[in-house]
């Protein structure tokens, strides 16, 4: 009972300090992790907080470091979790993955997430992000025109509340507009309008920006 006091302590004090010292928050996961190591929940939650250090460094040693890390945690959460939860960390790893540089893990993953989608279970995430990360690989092994496919279908997701609200991920739309290809990415965004029920005009912003031949700047749907 005490030992379940303690990690539920140790939880509540993560979530505050995940925005505020995340030095603190990694120390306190790691001592959760002690405590149980059978449960999954700390290691998901330090695949969480090494992924979240990753959208503020750019492209470099440090960055691949940091996915390397959360993509282990994520690892370690998914074996032992249920089907269920596992099917839920499909996202965070294909995602993180691939940044951390095994790209066939990545497409494994994202695979999984289009397999699992048939059954209805988070399918509008799933249909998204899955296509998403297999045309991010598409796109690193070279073959444009079928991460231009990947993009252009996880565009037709029926959607999310996840969706409509922190709106689509853009990574491979930045990726395909540095390699020339604005035509799909403006596609792209007309198929995003039909689920993103609060872009607040965002997308016609960012469509302006690239009918003039410039990159937006995606903030936040970089990591979403």
């Amino acid at each position: 009972m005490i030992c379940l006091k303690v990690q539920r302590f140790f939880a509540m004090l993560h979530v505050y300090f995940i925005l505020h010292d995340r030095d603190l928050s990694e120390t306190l996961l790691h001592r959760g992790k002690r405590l149980a190591p059978n449960d999954p929940e700390w290691s998901s939650a330090l695949g969480q907080l090494y992924s979240l250090g990753i959208i503020s460094l750019s492209v470099g040693p440090e960055r691949k470091d940091l996915a390397i890390k959360s993509f282990g945690e994520f690892q370690s959460a998914y074996r032992l979790s249920g089907p269920m939860e596992q099917e839920f960390l499909l996202q965070s790893l294909a995602k993180v993955a691939f940044e951390a540089g095994d790209i066939d893990a990545a497409a494994t993953y994202a695979k999984e997430m289009l397999q699992v989608a048939e059954s209805g279970r988070n399918r509008g995430n799933h249909l998204h992000h899955g296509n998403l990360i297999l045309g991010r690989v598409a796109l690193f092994n070279g073959d444009v025109e079928e991460a231009k496919s990947y993009l252009l279908r996880a565009g037709q997701t029926p959607g999310s509340p996840q969706l409509k609200s922190f709106g689509p991920n853009m990574g491979l739309a930045k990726a395909l507009l540095e390699v020339g290809q604005k035509n799909v990415v403006l596609e792209y965004f007309e198929l995003c309008e039909e689920f993103w029920e609060m872009s607040r005009g965002r997308l016609n912003q960012w469509a302006d920006l690239v009918k003039g031949d410039r990159v937006p700047e995606f903030g936040g749907n970089l990591a979403y």
